[in-house]
């Protein structure tokens, strides 16, 4: 009983570290670009309520296995499948925007590489998610795969921190040390990593080899027009 309460309090934990990582990066770019969100498009507010949708309801569901109410947990699961689906479709329409601005956030690369980025975060969402479901009967799995569906979209929000603060890099370092805090927690309830762990350490930097790998090709560039343009 006591592990499994330790455990619940990290997952807890972690679900709140993410929640507030996305918070502080959103807000910040937006205090330091002083927009009015009266302003903002209603895409932004819709986008940005469904991404805090996830982070919260992970806290709420992580919450109530601590509470031992199953059911419940069971009930709001099913909620979070339009919640994916928003995200899903909020997080195109949001790529799709940024293309047609064509600017890249990132000096020295094309919009067309930029969009790599969107693109393979919303495959990681799909891709974490769907691990989690299909793995739904076990728990160690389970509750690790969809703390990691939170790591898969982090990204935007946290790199708008690195580019306030002159640290680029900050989303790829944000994204170890998170994953870092769950191979520690890990080896302390399992004494191991466990496999799903491992893989989304390993999804950090397939991601960032394929944005600056495959997605600096030409072949990329009339890959991502087509999707785009």
């Amino acid at each position: 009983m006591g592990s499994a309460l330790q455990g619940n309090r990290f997952y807890k934990l972690m679900g709140m570290v993410l929640l507030v990582l996305v918070i502080t990066g959103f807000g910040i770019s937006a205090i330091v670009r002083e927009l009015n969100p009266v302003e903002l498009p209603l895409l932004f507010h819709v986008h940005a309520i469904v991404y805090l949708a996830w982070f919260t309801l992970f806290i709420v569901q992580v919450s109530l296995i601590g509470a031992n109410n199953r059911e419940l947990h069971k009930r709001l699961g099913q909620f979070s499948v339009i919640i994916i689906l928003a995200m899903l479709v909020s997080g195109w329409m949001m790529a799709q925007g940024s293309y047609d601005r064509g600017i890249s956030p990132i000096p020295d690369i094309s919009i067309q590489q930029f969009m790599a980025f969107p693109i393979f975060d919303l495959i990681g969402l799909t891709l974490f998610y769907s691990l989690a479901i299909a793995n739904r009967s076990n728990a160690e799995f389970h509750k690790r795969a969809m703390l990691l569906t939170g790591l898969a979209i982090l990204d935007p929000a946290v790199a708008r921190v690195g580019i306030i603060v002159g640290f680029p890099p900050f989303p790829l370092v944000a994204s170890i040390l998170v994953v870092g805090a769950v191979m520690w927690h890990d080896r302390k309830v399992l004494d191991k990593v466990h496999a799903i762990t491992w893989f989304a350490f390993a999804w950090i930097f397939i991601r960032l080899g394929f944005v600056f790998g495959v997605a600096s090709t030409d072949a990329w560039s009339n890959f991502a027009n087509s999707l785009f343009a």
